[in-house]
């Protein structure tokens, strides 16, 4: 009774002398939707790999370090309001009172009013 390694070797030996020599990119056999793949994947991964790397590179290098930002509490951005209208004369007074109504400061404020519409029926 043969154990199994040598019955490993013996079917290994088989295929080994059965085993083709075949390059590893034979373009005589490739077709052109072969090579668009082969462009395809080539493209993806370089597409992903470089932000990838860069990121890791990155990260390795610059991200680990603290940032000492300091929060002021008592920051308060400027803010821009848009009040965009058309044909709304009567409901821009009802607005603007409700824009004055917030809690935010009336000078880091700045409404602008971009009235469209028919001038010849305004009532301001």
């Amino acid at each position: 009774m043969p154990n199994l390694f040598t019955a490993y070797q013996n079917l290994h030996n088989t295929y080994k002398a059965k085993q083709v020599n075949v390059p590893l990119l034979d373009t005589s056999a490739m077709s052109v939707a072969d090579v668009l793949t082969l462009l395809a994947l080539a493209l993806a991964l370089t597409h992903f790999s470089f932000p990838l790397l860069y990121y890791l590179y990155l990260r390795s290098r610059w991200l680990n370090k603290p940032w000492d930002i300091k929060k002021d509490p008592s920051y308060r951005p400027r803010v821009t309001i848009i009040v965009p209208t058309y044909n709304e004369a009567g409901l821009i007074e009802s607005k603007l009172d409700n824009i004055f109504e917030q809690d935010y400061p009336k000078d880091l404020m700045i409404i602008i009013v971009d009235f469209v519409g028919n001038f010849e029926n305004r009532t301001y």
